[in-house]
């Protein structure tokens, strides 16, 4: 399983997603921004697949197809973090898992990942 956390600025609220990486492989972060005035609205969203159109995703081997009947399970639980002692404590198990590997930002999208 791996865990992604969104927190506040200050660090006293928090939420994490822990989720099975086998069951849904991939992970889109998004934040739409209409107008300071009205905040923000930031997604994250663990998948099987990107938010592409399904032709393209399905020729990257991404999209999961079911046959009449069939069913697919995935596992996400949700942990909220109402203190700034819980949101530490969900900051250093993600920490313990991204271990010591760089974070990298890419200006570009990665082939392969959007048409």
């Amino acid at each position: 399983a791996t865990r992604t956390l969104l927190r506040n600025s200050t660090g006293q609220l928090g939420a994490s997603l822990i989720f099975n990486v086998h069951q849904l492989p991939c992970f889109t972060l998004w934040k739409n921004t209409p107008a300071d005035a009205d905040g923000y609205v930031t997604g994250l969203e663990p998948g099987t697949n990107f938010p592409n159109p399904r032709t393209f995703d399905r020729a990257q081997g991404r999209t999961v197809r079911l046959t009449p009947g069939e069913s697919a399970t995935f596992d996400i639980r949700i942990e909220i973090h109402a203190t700034a002692t819980e949101v530490e404590a969900a900051e250093a198990a993600a920490s313990q898992l991204h271990g010591t590997s760089a974070t990298r930002l890419l200006d570009q999208p990665r082939k392969g990942w959007s048409p």
